[in-house]
């Protein structure tokens, strides 16, 4: 358990931060939100998206430059 977490890079607390790692990185890497929720046995995609997906400073940053690119573009 150990060695997944650190090569993971998530702490150890718990199997259940698994699932939520696990629906956050899909969705990071743009897997449509129906298709895991599909995989992690949700019937509502609702509880997939306000549960187990996680946003990061990473992906804020990432959305500010996004529209930092759309208004100098214009």
């Amino acid at each position: 358990m150990d060695i997944i977490c650190k090569k993971a890079d998530i702490n150890k607390s718990g199997m259940h931060v698994f699932r939520h790692s696990f629906v956050t990185r899909l969705f990071e890497e743009n897997v449509p939100i129906k298709i895991i929720s599909s995989l992690i046995g949700h019937n509502k995609i609702e509880t997939t998206l306000n549960i187990y997906t996680h946003l990061t400073q990473d992906n804020k940053v990432d959305a500010i430059k996004v529209l930092n690119n759309l208004v100098l573009a214009k």
